[in-house]
């Protein structure tokens, strides 16, 4: 029997190394974008105080804004202006984990939704977001029309 707890303590560590090599080679070669949450965050809707969640990617330039919503969760994708302008997309049905450390395929990010065509099609949320970035802020129009801030220390 003891022999029986040792096979399966040494499988369950080999598997565990095995996921976490993964994960490394992964995130090495750009495939994976780790995001930490931000302690201190205010989010306000409107000037009013709502529930949320501000997490940050490693490299500091792409941020995920989640609020809380009496029925729904809503996350939104933040690009920081830099080489290119900066961008704002709601994730749609789509929302950021709870979790201090999360991360995700850097291949089919969860926030880019494809875009409707034809005729009659319109874009997924305002076309207009008015990103304003400052130190430790960011402040954006929501999918509903409402001014999204946030602040952090």
């Amino acid at each position: 029997m003891k022999r029986f707890w040792r096979t399966l303590a040494w499988g369950a560590m080999a598997t565990a190394l095995l996921i976490i090599g993964l994960l490394v080679y992964a995130t090495v070669n750009g495939r994976l974008i780790w995001f930490r949450s931000l302690q201190s965050v205010v989010i306000t809707e409107n000037g009013k105080a709502v529930v949320g969640s501000l997490h940050q990617s490693k490299a500091g330039h792409v941020f995920i804004l989640t609020r809380r919503l009496s029925q729904r969760t809503e996350s939104y994708w933040i690009v920081l202006p830099g080489d290119r302008p900066g961008n704002v997309s709601g994730c749609g049905e789509w929302s950021a984990p709870g979790l201090p450390l999360f991360f995700i395929s850097s291949l089919t990010p969860p926030c880019f939704l494809p875009s409707k065509e034809g005729p009659g099609s319109t874009p997924y949320g305002p076309s207009d977001r008015r990103l304003v970035v400052g130190h430790s802020t960011l402040a954006f129009v929501a999918d509903d029309g409402k001014q999204l801030q946030s602040s952090w220390q």
